[in-house]
């Protein structure tokens, strides 16, 4: 999993504190809130994990956790993109609406339900994997599974 700050050092805390606290169900990797989108999308797009987090701390923060999105999505990302909103702030389904356009697959606003839809991406993917790794009799082509690293922005 990759964590991605929206905009500050306060995401960066709320990430690595969200690491530390499902360390048990995967490796996280936080990104520096300092670098570039377009850097922190082709990176995503490279290393191909999991599921990304974007993290964003009201006041402020909501465009660029859109453009961080859509950089991620045109960078070639496919995986499942959570935006975790974290504090008070209105219009949550406009709001919703808004990082669905722009590639996000989730939002979340409490930290124990961007927790959980980790925790439950992690639980599809290892089925998932589990699944495909079993052999099949008519099956010539094989599948690797996902990356289980989740980064964090």
């Amino acid at each position: 999993v990759i964590g991605c700050a929206a905009q500050d050092v306060n995401e960066l805390l709320v990430l690595e504190l969200l690491g530390s606290a499902t360390f048990h169900a995967c490796e996280m990797q936080v990104l520096d809130e300092q670098m570039l989108p377009s850097r922190v999308a082709e990176k995503i797009a490279v290393q191909e994990p999991a599921a990304v987090v974007v993290s964003v701390v009201p006041r402020g923060g909501f465009d660029q956790a859109r453009f961080l999105c859509r950089s991620i999505r045109e960078a070639g990302y496919a995986g499942p993109i959570i935006v975790a909103c974290f504090g008070k702030f209105k219009h949550f389904d406009r709001l919703f609406v808004k990082f669905r356009k722009a590639g996000a697959t989730r939002m979340t606003t409490t930290f124990q339900q961007t927790q959980a839809k980790l925790v439950a991406i992690l639980g599809r993917i290892a089925n998932d994997a589990s699944t495909n790794s079993l052999p099949a009799a008519t099956s010539t082509s094989s599948t690797s599974p996902r990356d289980s690293t989740v980064t964090l922005r």
